[in-house]
């Protein structure tokens, strides 16, 4: 009888511990502290797309848990070079739940608001454009 008792209290115990993955749930900034690379932008009302090719798909964003971020930026030239045009650094402030300003040293602060985010996709909206930005995490 006893072991009938045990078993059971296993099994109801076992049963009712659920998986509840909610409470591990990572915050939106939480998710952002990652190093994204550009996929594509989007303009909101064409559809129009920009893909990224070889080089620009080297455009990145890192955003560090100091709240500092980097930015590098890469184009390419009408000859089909790959140029450097330069890296941004600065430190981002949360304005609510998904906006964020980035601070650029001697630039006006580019606000961003955040359309979707998980741990492999970022979708972002610079305030003032009606273009989407597609990042992908490494």
């Amino acid at each position: 009888m006893k072991k009938v008792t045990l078993l059971l209290l296993v099994l109801i115990l076992g049963f009712s511990c659920n998986d509840d993955d909610s409470n591990n749930q990572k915050t939106n900034q939480e998710l952002l502290i990652n190093t994204w690379f550009f996929e594509k932008s989007v303009i909101e009302f064409t559809g129009f797309e920009i893909i990224a090719d070889d080089c620009t798909s080297d455009n990145f964003i890192r955003f560090n848990t100091d709240n500092t971020f980097d930015e590098q930026i890469y184009s390419l030239t009408p000859e089909g070079i790959c140029e450097d045009d330069g890296q941004i650094t600065g430190t981002y402030e949360i304005l609510g739940r998904v906006r964020y300003d980035l601070i650029n040293e001697g630039v006006n602060p580019r606000n961003f608001r955040i359309i979707s985010i998980s741990e492999v996709k970022l979708i972002v909206q610079f305030m003032g454009t009606a273009t989407l930005y597609y990042y992908k995490s490494n």
